[in-house]
């Protein structure tokens, strides 16, 4: 029945691209010639390409009571031998007849193989030479069943669901073609019995006079299009076809004269004006000296429908923003993907669908483990897989990939693939600026103790010091303890410098003055047999920097840029201006703006990437014991940072160095520097001073210097106990020397308090973490000092002096 008959798809388009695809190959051989021996050929040809099988044949009939049978067509692979003689009647054995009884009792194709419901029996396999076969009864609508057969002869088989579905279509529209092909050849001898298999076609059927006209019609070209046959002859094909081509009758001519089909798709409207789309096919035949054309005009709606899905499908895939792959669960096979998989991965979509997934991601190393990466997605979950992927070209990417598992007639991977190269880098820098806070979190915390320290080693030491003789032997062992200090005091400010708790006198310079100020003293350092070579930047910017710590910084790099250079080589300092935008992501710890760029370059030895991840790592060093302190390149790093600053790094092995420094530009102008006031001469006084420090040898040391001094002195272990020996003192109080950081009440918190009730009070601060949070903050006190620790007794008296003068 034609209802019956039609192929009917209603599963999603990409489930079926296979099948349609081979169908649309099988149509076109049995469409593209009305010999009936051609189109066998052209359709077992298609059929051996299609399945890859060794052997298809046509047998007639499938009777198991007929006692003979013959082979109607056969066709091989070129190393498989025929084993049929064409058209040769041979007796059915009892074998043959129970295939033949089998195939006529199943509805569909029957498998033979080892692993089958049915094997193959070993007297078949033996006189076919096959190890598996697949068969059908095929029925035609005139004369017998046929049996139609595909071998595999190399190896054993077995035949997948999708592979007898699409042979069982095969059956059917092969035995539709056959019937239509001898209805053709048997036309002059039953015009009747055309009209009846005519009428009952799928397709819309149109025999055409030489000039076009309509002739004859079938009864579904009426049923499609709502006229009679009678109101059809006679009409044009122009009179149905919404999108007539008029040209079309001179682009038909030279294709047809050749027996050539034509074909093309078109719209056809119906009687009451509707149009819906169909594929014409068009042949050209003389019958008695007179030229004719027959179409065939077959509905394809349901088709164009899944082509637009199909269309739809792959525009929205096509336009993501991450690649996409469709992948077959049980191989791992690229099945389909977007162009955004292409593009990122550099392969053509015919490349692609060559390959398998674990050709593109190489922590999957083969289809057992893609199994063992996927095993908790074949119910319908999904799962994040953090990945490599290989390009075309050999490299390699970071990739998030999101797998879901999509079951329809089989189960498929469906895998969102976004590269995550960019998330990775500013992770790594993330990580890294955290890291580097966190050392110099621990640097400042260590730095300040041993500031705590060093006053009290420094300040005991000097007094003894300056109470001994001149020709006392112990005033050289006291004045080496001195040396010592004031070196560790260089260190721990170093120290503070990493960890950006150093203070800063910042002034808008120009970084080209400063650097050729440099240049004598430079070379000088890096020694004769490198050369030095200044590139400065004549439109340089003017940066706001702390010119002492700035060329600090320039000697640390040139010192170690000279050590990575034992035998000689090339020192280049070169200054630009660049511009951060928005868009910029080089560094996301500074933002966008116009910034000064320092560069410098040497030519020696360079490092390696482990060295690289820990350059600026305070107290780490490549040189041998003794041969540095591991705080240069951390001292850089820390003035570049507290100066709102970036500095990048770039080395290879064998390839040099290349520190990039990028120090934000300042469009102020230099302020004049002021002349400093005379310092006052005497550092004695007779004024109450209260001390607050909350370390007890550094406040026994402070109370011994000033009261040496001749001043009073008040003294408190922290802000709250400062705040209630001020309370309880009835006298007046001439300068508060507390510490910044402090239990129960900081520095100050408590000069705000003290100052409320004693205007006039002078303040110095003091503290051995010079944190620039701290420093900066707003008080209530104006002409607030500070001495740094460590400080010697003549330090600490010049300052005390100094706040009590006024002096800043």
């Amino acid at each position: 029945m034609p209802g019956k008959d039609r192929l009917r798809v209603e599963e999603a388009p990409q489930d079926h691209v296979w099948f349609l695809e081979n169908m649309d190959r099988l149509n076109r051989a049995m469409q593209g010639s009305d010999d009936l021996e051609q189109v066998l050929r052209d359709v077992f040809d298609e059929m051996l390409a299609i399945f890859v099988c060794d052997r298809a044949f046509l047998l007639s009939p499938c009777d198991p009571a007929a006692g003979r049978w013959q082979a109607l067509m056969e066709r091989t692979q070129p190393e498989c031998p025929g084993i049929f003689v064409l058209g040769l009647e041979l007796p059915l054995t009892p074998s043959e007849a129970s295939l033949h009884r089998t195939l006529r009792e199943t509805e569909g194709p029957v498998p033979f193989h080892p692993q089958a419901q049915q094997p193959l029996a070993p007297e078949l396999a033996k006189r076919f030479c096959a190890q598996s076969m697949l068969a059908i009864a095929m029925y035609p609508k005139i004369g017998k069943p046929f049996v139609l057969g595909l071998h595999q002869c190399s190896q054993p088989r077995a035949w997948t669901p999708e592979e007898q579905r699409l042979f069982q279509e095969i059956a059917r529209r092969l035995a539709d073609a056959l019937t239509s092909l001898l209805l053709l050849r048997n036309l002059r001898e039953s015009e009747a019995r055309f009209r009846r298999l005519v009428d009952h076609a799928t397709d819309a059927f149109f025999l055409h006079g030489e000039s076009g006209i309509i002739l004859d019609v079938n009864r579904q070209a009426c049923e499609s299009l709502g006229y009679t046959r009678e109101e059809l002859i006679g009409m044009s094909p122009y009179d149905l076809d919404a999108n007539a081509d008029h040209a079309l009758p001179a682009k038909l001519e030279a294709r047809l004269e050749t027996g050539e089909v034509f074909s093309f798709d078109s719209y056809h409207r119906r009687k009451d004006g509707t149009v819906f789309p169909v594929e014409v096919r068009i042949r050209l035949f003389q019958e008695d000296g007179y030229r004719f054309s027959v179409s065939l005009a077959r509905d394809i709606t349901e088709r164009k429908r899944m082509e637009d899905a199909l269309l739809l499908f792959r525009t929205l895939i096509d336009h993501a923003q991450d690649s996409i792959e469709i992948i077959d669960l049980d191989s791992g096979r690229i099945l389909d993907v977007n162009e955004k998989a292409c593009l990122d991965h550099g392969y053509t979509r015919q490349e692609y669908l060559a390959l398998h997934v674990f050709d593109l991601d190489t922590t999957i190393s083969g289809p057992a483990d893609l199994v063992h990466h996927v095993q908790n997605v074949r119910h319908g979950s999904s799962f994040l897989h953090q990945g490599q992927h290989r390009r075309k070209d050999g490299s390699t990417f970071p990739v998030e990939v999101k797998v879901t598992c999509v079951h329809l007639d089989r189960s498929f991977l469906l895998a969102i693939v976004r590269d995550v190269t960019e998330q990775k880098r500013l992770e790594e820098h993330l990580f890294q600026a955290q890291k580097m806070e966190a050392i110099g979190r621990l640097s400042g915390g260590v730095a300040h103790d041993f500031n705590n320290l060093l006053t009290v080693i420094r300040g005991y030491s000097q007094v003894v010091f300056n109470d001994l003789a001149q020709d006392d032997p112990n005033r050289g062992l006291l004045g080496e303890i001195l040396r010592a200090g004031e070196r560790a005091s260089n260190l721990t400010r170093q120290l503070l410098a990493f960890s950006r708790r150093q203070p800063l006198l910042p002034r808008v310079v120009s970084l080209n003055s400063l650097l050729g100020e440099l240049v004598t003293l430079l070379q000088r350092l890096i020694g004769e047999d490198i050369a030095l070579r200044l590139v400065p930047d004549d439109l340089l910017g003017l940066a706001r920097v702390d010119s002492g710590q700035f060329e600090q910084a320039v000697i640390n790099l040139a010192l170690n840029a000279r050590d990575a250079m034992p035998h000689g080589g090339e020192l280049t300092i070169e200054t630009r201006n660049t511009v951060l935008t928005e868009g910029d992501d080089w560094c996301p710890e500074v933002g966008p703006g116009r910034y000064v760029q320092m560069e410098v370059r040497d030519s020696g030895n360079g490092m390696d990437k482990e060295t690289l991840g820990r350059i600026f790592e305070p107290f780490f060093t490549t040189k041998g014991p003794g041969q540095g302190t591991g705080l240069g390149l951390a001292m850089v790093y820390g003035f570049v940072k507290q100066s709102g600053g970036h500095i990048t790094v770039e080395s290879q092995p064998g390839q040099g160095t290349t520190f990039r420094m990028h120090l934000p530009c300042s469009a102020e102008e230099d302020l004049p520097v002021m002349p400093l006031p005379d310092r006052p001469k005497a550092l004695r006084g007779t004024e109450t001073v209260l001390v607050a420090e909350d370390e007890r040898s550094v406040r026994d040391l402070v109370r011994g210097i000033l009261q040496t001094g001749g001043y009073t002195v008040l003294e408190a272990a922290d802000g709250q106990e400062a705040v209630e020996v001020a309370q309880a003192f009835q006298g007046p109080i001439h300068l508060l020397l507390s510490d910044l950081v402090m239990p129960r009440m900081n520095g100050r918190l408590l000069a705000d308090v003290l100052v409320r009730s004693r205007p006039v009070l002078r303040v110095l601060f003091m503290s051995g973490y010079t944190d620039e949070a701290v420093l900066g903050q707003e008080t209530a006190v104006e002409g607030v000092a500070f001495l740094a620790k460590p400080f010697s007794p003549s330090e600490l008296a010049r300052k005390v002096r100094e706040a009590l003068d006024g002096v800043d």
